[in-house]
């Protein structure tokens, strides 16, 4: 793994020089719980890039020594597996900090935080507020919630 100097220049060296990186740090700097990796499948919805192009840019942001991409094989998908707290890698990737944090082994991948919660009750409906929905389907997509417009026809 490259030293926290190596990666914090190569880090700021892709964000000022892509859009893709650019998004996906800042996306990452935004989050409240870090995941220890993020599903490729999630970058190729919010970057509107086909998986082969998201892939080029998975194993950039392995060399720069982010983390490491993980092909996906029986049954697994491919996913980015982080070196370090992803939310410190947006940090300091768009200059808002200097400080790499280690990844802490406790947090859960960005596809389990994002999962939506079960109904409370088997067989009941999900009581969902379109606030919540707006939230979850930014998270889903890759996009703000202020994007998100639903339309409830009855």
């Amino acid at each position: 793994m490259a030293g926290h100097k190596d990666v914090l220049k190569a880090v700021r060296q892709l964000y000022s020089r892509n859009d893709w990186a650019r998004a996906i740090f800042d996306r990452l700097a935004d989050l409240k719980r870090s995941p220890t990796e993020t599903p490729i499948e999630r970058w190729v919805n919010m970057l509107g890039e086909t998986t082969t192009v998201v892939i080029d840019y998975a194993r950039q942001m392995q060399a720069a020594g982010c983390g490491t991409f993980v092909v996906g094989r029986h049954g697994s998908k491919s996913r980015f597996r982080w070196h370090y707290n992803a939310i410190s890698i947006g940090r300091v990737a768009s200059g808002a900090s200097d400080d790499l944090i280690d990844v802490d082994e406790t947090t859960e991948s960005e596809a389990d935080d994002e999962a939506p919660a079960p109904a409370s009750v088997v067989g009941s409906p999900l009581a969902l507020t379109i606030p919540q929905a707006k939230e979850a389907l930014a998270r889903t997509l890759g996009v703000k919630p202020e994007q998100i417009e639903i339309i409830v026809k009855a």
